[in-house]
């Protein structure tokens, strides 16, 4: 669990992940706002691809159930 987290959080803090070394390095008023569209650009992909693990998953069994049921 707490590799888990250490990996978010080491995509979500740009300063960590030096994903953008100039918006990391900014302070100031826009640095909150900075972080978390960075944090929201990196993570986009992995949302995504987590809904469509969980829409395949759930096809397969629908699939899968209906094949032993014709059995």
């Amino acid at each position: 669990m707490l590799t888990r987290a250490l990996a978010f959080a080491s995509t979500v803090v740009p300063s960590v992940a030096l994903a953008c070394p100039y918006c990391a390095g900014r302070g100031g008023e826009g640095a909150f706002g900075t972080v978390a569209v960075l944090g929201v650009e990196i993570g986009a992909p992995f949302v995504v691809a987590a809904v469509a693990f969980v829409a395949i998953r759930s096809v397969l069994a629908k699939d899968s159930a209906h094949d032993e049921e014709a059995e």
